[in-house]
């Protein structure tokens, strides 16, 4: 009996007997206990398999939140903004110290009876103006506010860009100035003005002011529009910044009209980048004038001209050809008149001068070149037939 049982267990030999072996064998006992083995697991690894990757979500989330976080407060950013209240009390102290240089540098011009404003922009008083309001004149007189006077001569004039620059005649000495900004202009940035207003002796005025709007550069200038009245500001008012630096030259009416610029009433400067490129050219003598000739009085009839003529020096040497020599008209209660030739032949001139409006007979007229004025002078007495005079100049 044990024998036939033992065989009986091993289930390769029970197929071969088949009518036995479906009832004895339960097979079905085996593969129950086989796969409810395999089916065990399953659960088990799935619930390992999702539990391992919630926990790494966690770890990197909190990884990179941390770094983000620290730097806002590493740079310290409370400490930053804690320099910047104490520049906004400094204004008013910079901008008080920015209008007394502006004072001090700006400069009252008048030339044939006009009166307008310029700047002296460094210590040997070169002076940055308008060319409008020179006319056909080289020369201006010149007054500071501390009371300084002089003349300056018009080293170079462009009637294209509307500038001129313009030196001290006379012994070198030093003048207040103002240097130009180095920092571009900014649209709705408060600038200072400042301008004489053409009362005699009367101290420059000052206005406030701000850009409100830019053009590019047309004929040399790129315009800042300014606020700021047309009647109320003077031609070459200077802008100012509140640290005390030139920012740009208030351009005339007149100027800008022909220049196509702007409409009637609009306020334009020319900006300090522009008028440092524009300053070499004038260092350099050039000079491109568009002055308008002297007109008639109604009814006139233009007088026949004085022809003045001789030998022209300069420092004791013949002059060159092509030397530009200006004649200075000046009567008691009248404007200068000038007027200006420009010589064909060395070491000679041919200068002829005549006055459309009355009032100048009897002028002195004194001749200059190259900010000199010859020793030699003449009066205006124009005759029916005109008159040729000899009349060497040396300057």
């Amino acid at each position: 009996m044990t024998i036939p049982f033992d065989q009986l267990l091993p289930p390769p030999y029970v197929p071969d007997a088949t009518p036995g072996a479906s009832t004895l064998t339960p097979t079905p006992t085996p593969p129950v206990a086989i796969p409810f083995d395999q089916l065990i697991p399953p659960p088990y690894i799935p619930d390992a398999t999702p539990a391992s990757p919630t926990p790494t979500p966690t770890p990197p989330s909190t990884i990179p939140f941390g770094p983000p976080t620290l730097p806002p407060f590493v740079p310290g950013a409370t400490a930053t903004p804690t320099p910047t209240p104490p520049p906004t009390s400094r204004p008013s102290a910079s901008l008080q110290e920015a209008q007394a240089l502006a004072r001090r540098a700006v400069v009252e011009l008048k030339a044939g009876g006009n009166p307008w404003t310029g700047v002296a922009f460094n210590a040997q008083g070169e002076i940055i103006t308008t060319s409008q309001d020179l006319g056909n004149a080289p020369l201006a007189e010149f007054r500071f506010a501390d009371g300084t006077t002089g003349q300056a001569w018009a080293r170079g004039r462009n009637d294209i860009v509307g500038l001129a620059l313009l030196r001290p005649v006379g012994a070198a000495r030093t003048y207040p100035f103002l240097p130009f900004a180095s920092s571009p202009p900014a649209v709705n940035t408060a600038y200072g003005l400042v301008q004489y207003s053409g009362v005699a002796g009367a101290a420059p005025d000052l206005l406030d002011t701000a850009i409100i709007g830019a053009r590019p550069a047309l004929g040399g200038c790129s315009w800042l529009q300014i606020r700021a009245s047309g009647s109320a500001t003077a031609n070459g008012a200077v802008m100012f910044t509140t640290s005390g630096e030139i920012q740009g030259i208030r351009m005339p009416s007149l100027f800008l009209l022909n220049s196509n610029v702007g409409n009637p009433g609009e306020v334009f400067a020319c900006t300090a980048a522009d008028i440092r490129t524009t300053i070499p050219l004038l260092r350099a003598g050039r000079s491109i004038i568009n002055a308008p000739r002297d007109s008639c009085d109604v009814g006139t009839i233009p007088p026949f001209p004085i022809i003045y003529h001789g030998n022209l020096s300069v420092n004791g040497q013949a002059a060159p050809e092509d030397t530009r020599v200006y004649a200075r008209l000046r009567a008691t209660g009248r404007p200068d008149i000038w007027k200006s030739v420009r010589t064909n032949a060395a070491g000679q001139y041919t200068f002829p001068i005549a006055v459309c409006v009355s009032g100048y007979n009897g002028a002195t007229i004194e001749f200059w070149s190259n900010a000199k004025k010859a020793s030699a002078t003449s009066d205006y007495n124009p005759t029916g037939g005109g008159a040729r005079v000899e009349l060497n100049l040396a300057f």
